[in-house]
């Protein structure tokens, strides 16, 4: 589980969009096969080597600063053949063909991206709950080319705070079993983790405050309150980490 987690990091520091995309879904899919890993272990595993693990995930790669980093790189050079994430070459000079039917020269496409970049930048190494704020999308931006790239930069935003949101909860996940496995039942606050079992609490991400925490029957229920930055109050019932807006949720029955 960790080498998929580790795999996930090395393709995030590739260079470009696309494989940073990648690796945050591989890195992601470490972390959920880790979660059941543990769920399902019956002989004790080695607590403090898992949590030992996780934080040198965390320390490995900042999400957010290196996307800052591909954005300045791809700033630099706007041909989106470099960068899948957003257009292939072929649907990117398709793009630029289309709005020189409409007056725009390919100078005036790439500077309005440009722009696009420079506003991106500016936000993104905000916490989420701020820079989701200062990143609010334009109901009917008069730039066509706006309308279409700055939802995909925020969504590539997004996708960095669910992935450290990943991350984190998972640390506390650990935590939990580590908890349960001494005490043959789960703390009833997070807050009890800390100092025997977890060395620190993270907070959700989404909120910069703790995660949401409940005892569930025998079990638990943990969520973010989500890149909507409303709580939820743990509607989806899967512990997985879901697309899309609503709170990221976490349980053990």
């Amino acid at each position: 589980c960790f080498d998929i987690a580790r795999f996930g990091q090395l393709l995030e520091k590739g260079g470009n969009s696309l494989s940073k995309r990648m690796g945050m879904a591989i890195e992601s899919n470490g972390y959920k096969n880790l979660r059941d890993t543990v769920f399902l272990q019956t002989n004790r595993p080695n607590y403090p080597h898992l949590l030992e693990n996780i934080q040198s995930l965390q320390k490995n790669v900042d999400v957010r600063k290196h996307f800052e980093e591909i954005l300045k790189k791809e700033f630099v050079d706007i041909k989106f053949n470099v960068s899948p994430l957003l257009l292939s070459e072929i649907d990117w000079q398709k793009f630029i063909e289309s709005y020189q039917a409409s007056g725009y020269t390919q100078e005036d496409v790439e500077q309005s991206v440009r722009a696009c970049y420079v506003d991106a930048m500016k936000d993104i190494n905000l916490p989420y709950n701020k820079g989701l704020k200062a990143w609010a999308l334009e109901e009917n931006p008069q730039n066509p080319v706006r309308q279409i790239f700055m939802p995909v930069l925020r969504n590539m935003y997004i996708e960095c705070g669910r992935l450290d949101t990943e991350r984190d909860a998972t640390f506390i996940i650990i935590g939990l079993e580590y908890y349960y496995n001494k005490n043959k039942q789960y703390p009833g606050k997070l807050s009890d983790l800390v100092p025997t079992y977890l060395p620190y609490l993270p907070n959700d991400p989404f909120s910069a405050e703790p995660f949401i925490y409940q005892r569930r029957g025998k079990g638990w229920i943990m969520h973010s309150i989500g890149n909507d930055l409303k709580n939820d109050f743990g509607q989806i019932s899967s512990y997985l980490s879901k697309d899309g807006t609503g709170d990221i949720i976490f349980y053990k029955e």
